[in-house]
């Protein structure tokens, strides 16, 4: 089967429409959804249905989170605390408790597993930046594949026979027989790897092929709703730079 992988959507339904449509064009028979649909973005409530409408299969992200959970909010920056807020605000009942039943971790099917930060302690929200980070947490994948998110950057790690974990800088990867693999689509809505093109991936699970995307999409349109939403500047303009 082959796999749309995407991640950390945050209400920013412009960059989630151009991914989509990238998607169709490619072609694929499921959708992963790694979390963070809502959060920092003008348009929360559009891109929960949409995920809802595509049949994803979605986990819980900490914005996801934090907005039926308010005691996450105190770990979060202002800027991120006043978008949950807003958000919260803004999506009605059902909406809220569609992310509030989004599981923390699951295996769609039986050769990978997706989470939203980490495997370990799912619900802790622990970054995976680095090879060290990762292999800490390879100990508490069950299957030899897992995607996660998060960051916002694009990741690949890999685990080889010995247990040693590199980060490999590559667009797309043919998965070694014994070798293991954790990686990270990068962010649909608010990128942070410098480049602001909304990012996704595409994971072929008969191949064991998995491609990296980019896609533009009217990034000024995104930011002049944030601005018109009355919701801080910075999460309009880091958009522009993909920071």
């Amino acid at each position: 089967m082959r796999f749309a992988i995407i991640s950390d959507i945050h209400g920013n339904l412009e960059a989630l429409l151009s991914v989509l449509k990238k998607i169709d064009e490619i072609g694929y028979d499921s959708l992963i959804v790694l979390g963070d649909i809502v959060g920092y973005g003008a348009d929360p409530g559009e891109c929960i249905e949409i995920v809802k409408r595509r049949g994803a299969f979605a986990v819980k992200g900490n914005h996801d989170e934090a907005v039926v959970n308010p005691r996450e909010r105190d770990y979060m920056n202002i800027y991120a605390r006043e978008a949950i807020e807003w958000t919260e605000a803004r999506i009605n009942d059902a909406q809220k408790l569609w992310l509030k039943n989004l599981p923390y971790r699951i295996s769609p099917f039986d050769n990978f597993e997706i989470t939203h930060a980490e495997w370990e302690s799912p619900e802790s929200w622990t970054y995976i930046f680095d090879p060290y980070e990762a292999k800490y947490q390879f100990q508490f994948m069950k299957y030899k594949i897992g995607f996660y998110g998060h960051t916002h950057i694009p990741a690949i790690f890999q685990q080889d026979l010995d247990g040693n974990v590199k980060r490999l800088n590559q667009n797309q990867i043919l998965m070694l027989k014994g070798f293991r693999y954790m990686i990270n689509p990068g962010s649909v809505g608010q990128p942070r790897d410098r480049d602001w093109r909304a990012a996704f991936g595409i994971f072929d699970s008969e191949d064991l092929y998995f491609e990296f995307f980019r896609v533009e999409y009217d990034v000024k349109k995104a930011m002049r709703k944030i601005l018109d939403a009355g919701l801080p500047e910075t999460l309009a303009y880091r958009l522009e730079v993909g920071y």
